[in-house]
Protein backbone atom coordinates (compact mmCIF):
# COMPACT_ATOMS: atom_id res chain seq x y z
CA UNK A 1 0.00 0.00 0.00
CA UNK A 2 2.90 2.21 0.74
CA UNK A 3 4.19 1.81 -3.04
CA UNK A 4 0.78 2.93 -4.51
CA UNK A 5 1.04 6.10 -2.44
CA UNK A 6 4.25 7.21 -3.06
CA UNK A 7 3.93 7.10 -7.10
CA UNK A 8 2.08 9.51 -7.76
CA UNK A 9 4.41 11.89 -5.46
CA UNK A 10 7.25 11.00 -7.66
CA UNK A 11 5.25 12.10 -10.96
CA UNK A 12 4.15 15.14 -8.96
CA UNK A 13 7.27 16.14 -7.61
CA UNK A 14 8.41 16.05 -11.02
CA UNK A 15 6.28 17.86 -12.94
CA UNK A 16 6.96 20.86 -10.13
CA UNK A 17 10.23 20.36 -10.64
CA UNK A 18 9.96 20.34 -14.92
CA UNK A 19 8.33 23.67 -14.26
CA UNK A 20 10.99 25.14 -12.50
CA UNK A 21 13.06 24.03 -15.16
CA UNK A 22 15.05 21.44 -12.54
CA UNK A 23 15.39 19.22 -15.24
CA UNK A 24 17.60 17.01 -13.63
CA UNK A 25 15.73 16.80 -10.85
CA UNK A 26 12.62 16.04 -12.66
CA UNK A 27 14.16 13.17 -14.81
CA UNK A 28 14.96 11.35 -11.44
CA UNK A 29 11.98 11.65 -10.43
CA UNK A 30 10.18 10.77 -13.38
CA UNK A 31 12.29 7.77 -13.49
CA UNK A 32 11.55 6.64 -9.87
CA UNK A 33 7.63 7.17 -10.75
CA UNK A 34 8.71 4.88 -13.83
CA UNK A 35 10.24 1.89 -11.89
CA UNK A 36 7.09 1.95 -9.34
CA UNK A 37 4.61 1.77 -11.96
CA UNK A 38 6.34 -0.90 -13.64
CA UNK A 39 6.73 -3.04 -10.79
CA UNK A 40 3.38 -2.05 -9.96
CA UNK A 41 2.25 -3.15 -13.31
CA UNK A 42 0.37 0.58 -13.96
CA UNK A 43 -0.12 0.75 -17.43
CA UNK A 44 -1.88 3.59 -17.69
CA UNK A 45 0.37 4.96 -15.26
CA UNK A 46 3.34 4.16 -17.47
CA UNK A 47 1.94 5.64 -20.12
CA UNK A 48 1.52 9.00 -18.83
CA UNK A 49 5.28 8.87 -17.59
CA UNK A 50 6.61 8.43 -20.85
CA UNK A 51 4.59 10.90 -22.34
CA UNK A 52 5.90 13.31 -19.63
CA UNK A 53 9.62 11.99 -19.86
CA UNK A 54 9.17 13.17 -23.70
CA UNK A 55 8.24 16.71 -22.66
CA UNK A 56 11.04 16.98 -20.60
CA UNK A 57 13.33 16.02 -23.46
CA UNK A 58 11.36 18.07 -25.78
CA UNK A 59 12.13 20.95 -23.57
CA UNK A 60 15.88 19.70 -23.61
CA UNK A 61 16.02 20.36 -27.22
CA UNK A 62 16.87 16.16 -27.39
CA UNK A 63 14.40 15.16 -29.67
CA UNK A 64 15.13 11.77 -30.59
CA UNK A 65 14.76 10.75 -27.02
CA UNK A 66 11.59 12.59 -27.11
CA UNK A 67 9.92 10.99 -29.97
CA UNK A 68 11.08 7.16 -28.76
CA UNK A 69 9.07 8.37 -25.29
CA UNK A 70 6.28 9.37 -27.23
CA UNK A 71 6.21 6.48 -28.87
CA UNK A 72 7.02 4.56 -26.39
CA UNK A 73 4.02 6.15 -24.56
CA UNK A 74 1.47 5.80 -27.57
CA UNK A 75 2.00 1.88 -27.85
CA UNK A 76 0.63 1.37 -24.51
CA UNK A 77 -2.21 3.74 -25.11
CA UNK A 78 -2.96 1.76 -28.38
CA UNK A 79 -2.33 -1.57 -25.96
CA UNK A 80 -4.90 -0.34 -23.61
CA UNK A 81 -7.70 1.56 -25.70
CA UNK A 82 -6.79 4.52 -23.97
CA UNK A 83 -8.15 6.75 -27.55
CA UNK A 84 -8.08 10.00 -25.25
CA UNK A 85 -4.30 9.62 -24.42
CA UNK A 86 -3.48 8.62 -28.15
CA UNK A 87 -5.08 12.00 -28.87
CA UNK A 88 -2.57 13.86 -26.42
CA UNK A 89 0.79 12.04 -27.64
CA UNK A 90 0.07 12.55 -31.43
CA UNK A 91 -0.57 16.78 -30.15
CA UNK A 92 2.78 16.60 -29.03
CA UNK A 93 4.56 14.16 -32.02
CA UNK A 94 2.66 17.18 -33.79
CA UNK A 95 4.31 19.79 -31.68
CA UNK A 96 8.04 18.00 -31.78
CA UNK A 97 7.59 18.03 -35.63
CA UNK A 98 6.82 21.61 -35.67
CA UNK A 99 9.63 22.33 -33.60
CA UNK A 100 12.20 20.61 -36.23
CA UNK A 101 10.40 22.68 -39.07
CA UNK A 102 9.22 19.12 -40.42
CA UNK A 103 5.40 20.87 -41.09
CA UNK A 104 4.37 18.20 -42.98
CA UNK A 105 4.65 15.67 -40.65
CA UNK A 106 3.40 18.01 -37.97
CA UNK A 107 0.06 18.69 -39.44
CA UNK A 108 -0.43 14.98 -39.60
CA UNK A 109 -0.06 14.61 -36.30
CA UNK A 110 -2.50 17.00 -35.84
CA UNK A 111 -4.88 16.05 -38.05
CA UNK A 112 -4.69 12.56 -36.80
CA UNK A 113 -5.35 14.14 -32.96
CA UNK A 114 -8.23 15.85 -34.11
CA UNK A 115 -9.91 12.82 -35.85
CA UNK A 116 -9.63 10.80 -32.35
CA UNK A 117 -11.03 14.41 -30.61
CA UNK A 118 -13.88 14.46 -32.59
CA UNK A 119 -14.59 10.81 -32.27
CA UNK A 120 -14.58 11.19 -28.67
CA UNK A 121 -16.35 14.37 -28.13
CA UNK A 122 -12.80 16.22 -26.54
CA UNK A 123 -14.06 19.73 -26.58
CA UNK A 124 -10.73 20.62 -24.64
CA UNK A 125 -8.50 18.29 -27.06
CA UNK A 126 -10.09 19.96 -30.20
CA UNK A 127 -9.25 23.46 -28.90
CA UNK A 128 -5.80 22.61 -28.49
CA UNK A 129 -5.37 21.08 -31.36
CA UNK A 130 -7.43 23.62 -33.54
CA UNK A 131 -4.93 26.11 -31.51
CA UNK A 132 -1.72 24.36 -32.63
CA UNK A 133 -2.94 23.88 -36.45
CA UNK A 134 -3.36 27.81 -36.29
CA UNK A 135 0.17 28.13 -34.58
CA UNK A 136 1.68 25.55 -37.86
CA UNK A 137 -0.39 27.70 -39.93
CA UNK A 138 1.56 31.39 -38.94
CA UNK A 139 4.87 29.57 -39.12
CA UNK A 140 4.47 28.99 -42.61
CA UNK A 141 3.23 32.33 -43.09
CA UNK A 142 -0.35 31.52 -44.20
CA UNK A 143 -1.65 33.50 -41.67
CA UNK A 144 -5.70 33.51 -43.19
CA UNK A 145 -5.85 30.34 -42.29
CA UNK A 146 -3.77 30.53 -38.82
CA UNK A 147 -6.91 33.00 -37.94
CA UNK A 148 -9.23 30.59 -38.40
CA UNK A 149 -8.16 28.15 -36.72
CA UNK A 150 -7.48 30.64 -33.74
CA UNK A 151 -11.10 31.98 -33.83
CA UNK A 152 -12.38 28.13 -34.28
CA UNK A 153 -10.11 27.71 -30.85
CA UNK A 154 -11.73 30.63 -29.08
CA UNK A 155 -15.27 29.52 -29.89
CA UNK A 156 -14.61 26.03 -28.52
CA UNK A 157 -12.96 27.56 -25.06
CA UNK A 158 -15.46 30.32 -24.70
CA UNK A 159 -18.47 28.06 -24.99
CA UNK A 160 -16.52 25.41 -22.12
CA UNK A 161 -15.53 28.41 -20.41
CA UNK A 162 -11.85 27.69 -19.99
CA UNK A 163 -10.65 31.49 -19.29
CA UNK A 164 -6.75 30.38 -19.48
CA UNK A 165 -7.23 28.98 -22.75
CA UNK A 166 -9.36 32.13 -24.09
CA UNK A 167 -6.11 34.07 -22.45
CA UNK A 168 -3.90 31.94 -24.60
CA UNK A 169 -5.88 32.62 -27.49
CA UNK A 170 -6.10 36.35 -27.29
CA UNK A 171 -1.91 36.01 -26.95
CA UNK A 172 -0.95 33.90 -29.83
CA UNK A 173 -3.83 36.51 -31.98
CA UNK A 174 -1.65 39.58 -30.64
CA UNK A 175 1.73 37.40 -31.87
CA UNK A 176 -0.44 36.54 -35.40
CA UNK A 177 -1.24 40.44 -35.33
CA UNK A 178 2.50 41.06 -34.58
CA UNK A 179 3.73 39.36 -37.43
CA UNK A 180 1.71 41.13 -39.97
CA UNK A 181 2.89 44.56 -38.05
CA UNK A 182 -0.51 45.02 -36.93
CA UNK A 183 0.82 46.37 -33.63
CA UNK A 184 -2.35 47.87 -32.34
CA UNK A 185 -4.32 44.89 -33.23
CA UNK A 186 -1.41 43.28 -31.23
CA UNK A 187 -1.47 45.05 -28.70
CA UNK A 188 -5.47 45.45 -28.34
CA UNK A 189 -5.18 40.79 -28.15
CA UNK A 190 -2.19 41.26 -25.48
CA UNK A 191 -4.06 43.53 -23.00
CA UNK A 192 -6.75 41.51 -23.43
CA UNK A 193 -5.19 37.96 -22.46
CA UNK A 194 -3.45 40.13 -19.51
CA UNK A 195 -6.99 40.87 -18.47
CA UNK A 196 -8.23 37.09 -18.19
CA UNK A 197 -4.61 36.30 -16.58
CA UNK A 198 -4.17 38.72 -14.15
CA UNK A 199 -7.77 37.74 -12.67
CA UNK A 200 -7.20 34.39 -12.58
CA UNK A 201 -3.30 34.97 -10.97
CA UNK A 202 -1.55 33.13 -13.67
CA UNK A 203 1.68 34.93 -13.26
CA UNK A 204 3.57 32.88 -16.21
CA UNK A 205 1.29 34.01 -17.96
CA UNK A 206 1.24 37.69 -17.08
CA UNK A 207 4.59 37.75 -17.64
CA UNK A 208 4.98 36.46 -20.87
CA UNK A 209 1.99 38.85 -21.99
CA UNK A 210 4.45 42.09 -20.93
CA UNK A 211 6.93 40.30 -22.62
CA UNK A 212 5.01 40.82 -25.75
CA UNK A 213 4.30 44.08 -24.99
CA UNK A 214 7.91 45.04 -24.78
CA UNK A 215 8.13 43.58 -27.90
CA UNK A 216 5.93 45.68 -29.27
CA UNK A 217 7.46 48.94 -28.17
CA UNK A 218 10.37 47.70 -29.19
CA UNK A 219 9.45 47.75 -32.51
CA UNK A 220 7.72 51.02 -32.56
CA UNK A 221 10.87 52.20 -31.64
CA UNK A 222 9.86 53.07 -28.07
CA UNK A 223 12.57 51.83 -26.43
CA UNK A 224 11.90 53.00 -23.07
CA UNK A 225 8.84 51.44 -22.81
CA UNK A 226 9.96 48.35 -24.31
CA UNK A 227 12.49 48.57 -21.73
CA UNK A 228 10.02 48.50 -18.64
CA UNK A 229 8.01 46.21 -19.77
CA UNK A 230 11.06 43.27 -20.52
CA UNK A 231 12.03 44.13 -16.85
CA UNK A 232 8.49 43.65 -15.63
CA UNK A 233 8.42 40.66 -17.47
CA UNK A 234 12.05 39.45 -15.79
CA UNK A 235 10.60 40.54 -12.38
CA UNK A 236 7.90 38.09 -12.98
CA UNK A 237 10.03 35.31 -14.46
CA UNK A 238 12.54 35.69 -11.07
CA UNK A 239 9.52 35.37 -8.43
CA UNK A 240 8.08 32.43 -10.25
CA UNK A 241 11.94 30.86 -10.39
CA UNK A 242 11.46 30.45 -14.74
CA UNK A 243 14.50 30.02 -15.87
CA UNK A 244 13.78 30.29 -19.34
CA UNK A 245 12.04 33.07 -18.56
CA UNK A 246 14.68 34.67 -17.06
CA UNK A 247 17.15 33.89 -20.49
CA UNK A 248 14.67 35.11 -23.28
CA UNK A 249 14.11 38.12 -20.92
CA UNK A 250 18.20 38.70 -20.80
CA UNK A 251 17.89 37.83 -24.44
CA UNK A 252 15.37 40.70 -25.49
CA UNK A 253 17.39 43.05 -23.40
CA UNK A 254 20.17 42.11 -25.48
CA UNK A 255 18.23 42.86 -28.72
CA UNK A 256 16.95 46.23 -27.15
CA UNK A 257 19.96 47.30 -26.50
CA UNK A 258 21.66 46.39 -29.92
CA UNK A 259 18.68 48.29 -31.27
CA UNK A 260 20.01 51.38 -29.41
CA UNK A 261 23.92 50.21 -30.90
CA UNK A 262 25.33 49.75 -27.41
CA UNK A 263 27.07 46.68 -28.50
CA UNK A 264 28.87 46.24 -24.83
CA UNK A 265 25.13 46.02 -23.10
CA UNK A 266 23.50 43.82 -26.05
CA UNK A 267 26.95 41.49 -25.31
CA UNK A 268 26.50 40.90 -21.96
CA UNK A 269 22.64 40.41 -22.05
CA UNK A 270 23.28 37.47 -24.46
CA UNK A 271 25.85 36.06 -22.53
CA UNK A 272 23.58 36.08 -19.51
CA UNK A 273 20.93 34.31 -21.07
CA UNK A 274 23.65 32.27 -22.52
CA UNK A 275 24.95 31.22 -19.14
CA UNK A 276 21.33 30.07 -17.94
CA UNK A 277 20.60 27.86 -21.04
CA UNK A 278 24.15 26.39 -20.93
CA UNK A 279 23.15 25.63 -17.19
CA UNK A 280 19.74 23.88 -18.12
CA UNK A 281 20.90 22.22 -21.68
CA UNK A 282 18.88 23.85 -23.60
CA UNK A 283 20.59 23.60 -26.92
CA UNK A 284 18.30 25.70 -28.76
CA UNK A 285 18.59 29.02 -26.84
CA UNK A 286 21.88 28.08 -26.55
CA UNK A 287 22.32 28.12 -30.59
CA UNK A 288 20.41 31.47 -30.48
CA UNK A 289 22.44 33.20 -28.33
CA UNK A 290 25.70 32.40 -30.70
CA UNK A 291 23.98 33.50 -33.17
CA UNK A 292 22.94 37.14 -31.75
CA UNK A 293 26.54 37.17 -30.52
CA UNK A 294 27.66 36.29 -34.10
CA UNK A 295 25.32 39.73 -35.21
CA UNK A 296 27.19 41.37 -32.42
CA UNK A 297 30.59 41.09 -33.86
CA UNK A 298 29.18 41.29 -37.24
CA UNK A 299 27.72 44.91 -36.31
CA UNK A 300 31.44 45.66 -35.00
CA UNK A 301 33.51 44.57 -38.14
CA UNK A 302 35.05 41.52 -36.36
CA UNK A 303 33.97 39.32 -39.47
CA UNK A 304 36.22 36.42 -37.93
CA UNK A 305 34.79 36.28 -34.28
CA UNK A 306 30.96 36.56 -36.13
CA UNK A 307 31.93 33.51 -38.43
CA UNK A 308 33.01 31.73 -35.07
CA UNK A 309 29.91 32.45 -33.73
CA UNK A 310 27.56 31.29 -36.46
CA UNK A 311 29.15 28.09 -36.61
CA UNK A 312 28.76 27.19 -33.03
CA UNK A 313 25.11 28.21 -33.31
CA UNK A 314 24.83 26.07 -36.86
CA UNK A 315 26.59 23.25 -35.29
CA UNK A 316 24.07 23.12 -32.44
CA UNK A 317 20.65 23.77 -34.66
CA UNK A 318 22.20 20.41 -37.37
CA UNK A 319 22.39 18.60 -34.14
CA UNK A 320 18.66 19.39 -33.34
CA UNK A 321 17.74 19.20 -36.38
CA UNK A 322 16.76 22.37 -36.15
CA UNK A 323 15.53 23.36 -39.95
CA UNK A 324 14.34 27.10 -39.54
CA UNK A 325 17.89 28.17 -37.53
CA UNK A 326 20.29 26.34 -39.76
CA UNK A 327 19.18 28.48 -43.03
CA UNK A 328 19.27 31.49 -40.88
CA UNK A 329 22.66 30.94 -40.23
CA UNK A 330 23.71 29.62 -43.84
CA UNK A 331 21.89 33.57 -44.46
CA UNK A 332 24.04 34.95 -42.23
CA UNK A 333 27.32 33.25 -43.03
CA UNK A 334 26.32 34.41 -46.92
CA UNK A 335 26.61 37.77 -45.18
CA UNK A 336 29.89 37.26 -43.87
CA UNK A 337 31.36 36.54 -46.98
CA UNK A 338 29.43 39.23 -48.66
CA UNK A 339 30.99 41.74 -46.38
CA UNK A 340 34.31 39.91 -46.99
CA UNK A 341 34.02 40.17 -50.34
CA UNK A 342 34.22 36.34 -51.06
CA UNK A 343 30.97 37.10 -53.76
CA UNK A 344 31.06 32.78 -54.73
CA UNK A 345 31.31 31.91 -50.95
CA UNK A 346 28.03 34.46 -50.25
CA UNK A 347 25.83 33.35 -53.44
CA UNK A 348 26.29 29.53 -51.84
CA UNK A 349 25.71 29.93 -48.57
CA UNK A 350 22.83 32.77 -49.49
CA UNK A 351 21.34 29.40 -52.32
CA UNK A 352 21.78 27.28 -49.53
CA UNK A 353 19.07 29.15 -47.09
CA UNK A 354 17.39 29.69 -49.75
CA UNK A 355 16.56 26.10 -50.38
CA UNK A 356 16.05 25.48 -47.15
CA UNK A 357 13.70 28.38 -46.52
CA UNK A 358 11.73 26.83 -50.08
CA UNK A 359 11.18 23.49 -47.94
CA UNK A 360 9.84 24.77 -45.12
CA UNK A 361 7.93 26.95 -46.48
CA UNK A 362 9.20 29.83 -44.75
CA UNK A 363 8.19 33.07 -46.84
CA UNK A 364 9.73 35.82 -44.91
CA UNK A 365 13.01 33.68 -44.95
CA UNK A 366 12.72 33.05 -48.71
CA UNK A 367 12.07 36.89 -49.18
CA UNK A 368 15.47 37.61 -46.89
CA UNK A 369 17.53 35.28 -49.53
CA UNK A 370 15.83 36.70 -52.25
CA UNK A 371 17.28 39.87 -50.90
CA UNK A 372 20.75 39.05 -50.03
CA UNK A 373 21.03 37.76 -53.71
CA UNK A 374 19.60 40.83 -55.21
CA UNK A 375 22.01 42.93 -53.50
CA UNK A 376 24.62 40.42 -54.32
CA UNK A 377 23.89 40.84 -57.91
CA UNK A 378 23.53 44.38 -57.78
CA UNK A 379 26.94 44.85 -55.60
CA UNK A 380 28.86 42.30 -58.51
CA UNK A 381 27.31 45.09 -61.26
CA UNK A 382 27.30 42.62 -64.25
CA UNK A 383 26.28 44.81 -66.95
CA UNK A 384 26.35 41.35 -68.96
CA UNK A 385 23.11 40.18 -67.09
CA UNK A 386 21.30 43.31 -65.19
CA UNK A 387 18.63 41.20 -64.84
CA UNK A 388 19.50 38.72 -62.13
CA UNK A 389 19.80 41.14 -59.33
CA UNK A 390 16.76 42.97 -60.27
CA UNK A 391 14.58 39.70 -60.63
CA UNK A 392 15.23 39.03 -56.87
CA UNK A 393 14.68 42.03 -55.39
CA UNK A 394 11.33 41.73 -57.03
CA UNK A 395 10.37 39.06 -55.67
CA UNK A 396 11.20 39.67 -52.33
CA UNK A 397 8.98 43.15 -52.70
CA UNK A 398 6.52 40.63 -54.07
CA UNK A 399 6.70 38.29 -50.54
CA UNK A 400 6.73 41.17 -48.59
CA UNK A 401 4.05 42.80 -50.47
CA UNK A 402 1.84 39.58 -49.69
CA UNK A 403 2.78 39.98 -45.96
CA UNK A 404 2.35 43.53 -45.45
CA UNK A 405 5.79 43.59 -43.69
CA UNK A 406 7.78 47.05 -42.83
CA UNK A 407 10.57 45.23 -45.02
CA UNK A 408 8.93 46.67 -48.44
CA UNK A 409 10.72 49.74 -48.03
CA UNK A 410 14.36 48.35 -47.83
CA UNK A 411 13.41 46.28 -51.17
CA UNK A 412 12.00 49.92 -52.45
CA UNK A 413 15.61 50.92 -51.41
CA UNK A 414 17.56 48.95 -52.99
CA UNK A 415 15.61 49.02 -56.18
CA UNK A 416 15.77 52.90 -56.60
CA UNK A 417 19.60 52.14 -56.68
CA UNK A 418 19.12 49.61 -59.25
CA UNK A 419 17.52 51.87 -61.07
CA UNK A 420 20.64 54.60 -60.87
CA UNK A 421 22.71 51.92 -61.94
CA UNK A 422 20.76 50.83 -64.73
CA UNK A 423 18.94 53.87 -66.13
CA UNK A 424 15.70 54.74 -66.26
CA UNK A 425 15.31 53.54 -69.75
CA UNK A 426 16.79 50.32 -69.21
CA UNK A 427 15.20 49.87 -65.68
CA UNK A 428 11.14 50.02 -67.29
CA UNK A 429 12.16 47.66 -70.28
CA UNK A 430 13.78 45.26 -67.87
CA UNK A 431 10.71 45.56 -65.26
CA UNK A 432 7.96 45.71 -67.55
CA UNK A 433 9.63 42.16 -68.61
CA UNK A 434 9.54 40.73 -65.33
CA UNK A 435 5.88 41.76 -64.10
CA UNK A 436 3.98 41.16 -67.08
CA UNK A 437 0.54 41.38 -66.00
CA UNK A 438 -0.27 45.61 -66.54
CA UNK A 439 -2.15 45.92 -63.64
CA UNK A 440 0.83 44.53 -61.23
CA UNK A 441 3.56 46.91 -62.86
CA UNK A 442 1.05 50.28 -62.73
CA UNK A 443 1.03 49.03 -58.79
CA UNK A 444 4.69 48.73 -58.90
CA UNK A 445 5.31 52.10 -60.42
CA UNK A 446 2.80 53.87 -58.12
CA UNK A 447 4.34 52.15 -54.71
CA UNK A 448 7.84 53.19 -56.11
CA UNK A 449 6.91 57.00 -56.83
CA UNK A 450 5.90 57.51 -53.83
CA UNK A 451 8.46 56.01 -51.66
CA UNK A 452 10.82 58.31 -54.27
CA UNK A 453 8.44 61.10 -53.10
CA UNK A 454 8.20 60.38 -49.14
CA UNK A 455 12.54 59.88 -49.33
CA UNK A 456 12.95 63.25 -51.12
CA UNK A 457 10.53 64.64 -48.33
CA UNK A 458 11.96 63.61 -45.41
CA UNK A 459 15.80 64.39 -46.89
CA UNK A 460 13.97 68.03 -47.48
CA UNK A 461 13.11 68.19 -43.64
CA UNK A 462 16.77 67.18 -42.81
CA UNK A 463 18.26 69.99 -44.86
CA UNK A 464 16.03 72.48 -42.83
CA UNK A 465 16.74 70.92 -39.81
CA UNK A 466 20.46 71.41 -40.41
CA UNK A 467 20.43 75.10 -41.54
CA UNK A 468 17.97 75.52 -38.24
CA UNK A 469 21.24 74.16 -36.06
CA UNK A 470 23.65 75.95 -38.03
CA UNK A 471 21.76 79.59 -37.85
Amino acid sequence: MQTKKMTPSYYQLGILAQERADWKKAEQCFHRSLEIKEETGDRVGQAATYHQLGILAQERADWKKAEQCFHRSLEIKEETGDRVGQAATYHQLGILAQERADWKKAEQCFHRSLEIQEESGDRVGLAATYHQLGILAQERADWKKAEQYFHRSLEIKEETGDRVGQARSYHQMGNLAFLRSDYDTAEQQYHRALSILESIGDRAGTAKSYHQLGMIAHYRGDYGTAERQYRRALEMFEVIGDRIGIANSYGQLGSLAQASGDYDTAEREYFRALEIFEELGVRMGMAASFHQLGIIARSRGDYDTAEQQYRRALEMFEEIGDRMGMAASFHQLGIIARSRGDYDTAEQQYRRALEMFEEIGDRMGMAASFHQLGILKTEQNDPNDPKEGLAYNLQSLAIHTQLNSPRIRIDLDWLLRQRQILGDERFETLVTEMIKDRESCQNFYALMNEFERIQKTMKEQSHDSDDERTT
